[in-house]
């Protein structure tokens, strides 16, 4: 393979990666602050802190397969 492109994968593979994680955290913030206040927020409130966290957790798992897939051709 080429030198090149090797390095471009890592290099696309380590964005992913913090992407990743940074989706992740957010979510798990999300949840947290869901779970903290939950008692003080309405219904669509609530909504929508479930609607952002799916979408953080979709986000990570859409950066996990864009390097999975990399790696694999």
């Amino acid at each position: 393979m080429d030198i090149k492109r090797e390095v471009n994968k890592g290099i696309d593979n380590v964005k992913d990666s913090v992407d990743q994680v940074k989706q992740g955290t957010q979510a798990d913030l999300e949840r947290a602050d869901r779970e903290a206040n939950s008692d003080d927020m309405t219904a669509t409130e609530k909504l929508g802190s479930k609607l952002r966290e799916g979408e953080h957790r979709l986000g990570a798992e859409w950066d996990k397969t864009k390097k999975d897939f990399r790696n694999n051709t």
